[in-house]
């Protein structure tokens, strides 16, 4: 007994964090695996010194048997790192965090899927922004952004679009973070100049040269996802919604968007789904996307808060039930904003089982009335806007007809 009890105090008897989610200096230790975590002797002591020997040999048995399940597991790995996440969090220790949210990214690469990529650079983000604001080691954000382009790489080939290579990556990386930075640089110049009470036309004139600068900075970057893509399939049209359709955005608000396409069918409606994807990507290395918008299951288990991206501009989250997923891939259940002219329409209205959207969709329709043309064909969207008024203009006849009735 005092044999083995030596052996635990010596610190070599290792158990993975699963079993005993108490470590420290983690990130000395390994900076590649999780199998090097070793427990805190004094927690494993206090626990082993209550055992007897044979339970204390069986638990020895059984750590050593579920370290070897775990390592082979793809799923507990995901689940160690979210209880290391968790321990982390509740004795704030920043460095930790980082680690293990860089760690949990890791695994999200290698499920290697569209969905499962977007996620890793949401938690690289993150990372990037805790390492910079709790110990700024250049050498560390070196690596992160070494990985945020490797995503872009492994998602560019899901997407099926064409390598631009890591320097062109990068570039864009800093390029497009400095150009809107400049351009919100340039609003609070304008707000500066503004008198202290701006008339109503003055700050009409503000927000509508927030919006043109808004359109002209999306454009910048679906320009630049569809020249990795390639030339699209068939005429389409993007249209903004919400308080970028209105003019009421804030450099840092979110996007609300659709895309219109002339035809709907497979090839078309695959492209324009590969088109938003890599979009996506562009948005979430801008760093202003916060985690619980990416719906990332391990954090949703442990009720994870994200309090330091800065909220700004991002793609309209999916975070929260009932509201969001207003941009082209929809909610992935009910609908989804790649449409034609006609379809995208229908949903002011009743879908195709006679159902008023409205009613399985409460802020959908809404959403939809008021839109503004972003890029592509004006005819579509011009298509677009006759469709709205033609169901709008059958809608009030009945309404008109069961006040009368």
């Amino acid at each position: 007994m005092d044999k083995i009890m030596h052996q635990l105090s010596s610190g070599t008897f290792h158990i993975h964090p699963l079993i005993f989610p108490a470590f420290e200096n983690q990130e000395k230790q390994s900076k590649d695996s999780i199998r090097n975590t070793t427990v805190y002797a004094e927690i494993a002591l206090k626990i082993f010194k209550e055992l007897g020997l044979q339970d204390l040999c069986r638990t020895q048995l059984v750590c050593k048997e579920w370290k070897q399940l775990i390592e082979s597991s793809f799923l507990a790995k995901e689940k160690a790192y979210t209880l290391a996440l968790k321990h982390a969090i509740r004795k704030k220790d920043l460095i930790q965090e980082a680690f293990y949210i860089e760690k949990l990214g890791d695994v999200y690469v290698q499920k290697g899927t569209s969905e499962a990529f977007l996620q890793a650079a949401g938690l690289y983000n993150y990372a990037l922004h805790r390492h910079f604001l709790s110990h700024p080691l250049e050498g560390k954000q070196k690596v992160l952004k070494e990985k945020l382009s490797k995503i872009q790489d492994l998602l560019v080939r899901e997407c099926k679009g064409r390598s631009v290579g890591s320097a062109t990556i990068e570039d864009q990386f800093e390029s497009n973070r400095k150009t809107l930075k400049e351009f919100r640089t340039e609003i609070e110049a304008k707000i500066q100049e503004l008198p202290e009470t701006p008339s109503s036309q003055e700050v009409m004139e503000l927000y509508h040269k927030i919006a043109q600068g808004i359109k002209t900075f999306f454009e910048h970057i679906v320009a630049q996802s569809l020249d990795t893509l390639g030339s699209p399939p068939c005429k389409y049209s993007m249209i903004g919604f919400g308080s970028l359709a209105r003019e009421e955005m804030t450099p840092y608000s979110d996007l609300e968007f659709g895309i219109l396409i002339q035809e709907d069918n497979p090839i078309n409606r695959d492209y324009f789904r590969r088109l938003t994807t890599l979009l996506h990507l562009k948005v979430i290395n801008l760093g202003e996307t916060i985690l619980p918008a990416l719906n990332i299951p391990c954090l949703k288990a442990i009720n994870f808060f994200d309090d330091i991206t800065p909220r700004g501009f991002a793609f309209d989250g999916a975070g929260v039930e009932g509201k969001g997923c207003k941009t082209p891939l929809g909610n992935g259940k009910t609908f989804e904003l790649i449409q034609t002219p006609e379809k995208m329409a229908q949903y002011i209205s009743k879908d195709n089982e006679n159902q008023w959207w409205h009613e399985r969709e409460p802020h959908l329709p809404m959403e939809l009335l008021n839109f503004a043309h972003l890029q592509g064909s004006r005819e579509l969207t011009e298509q677009y806007n006759e469709n709205v008024q033609k169901n709008l203009m059958l809608l009030a006849k009945k309404a008109l007809l069961c006040v009368s009735t």
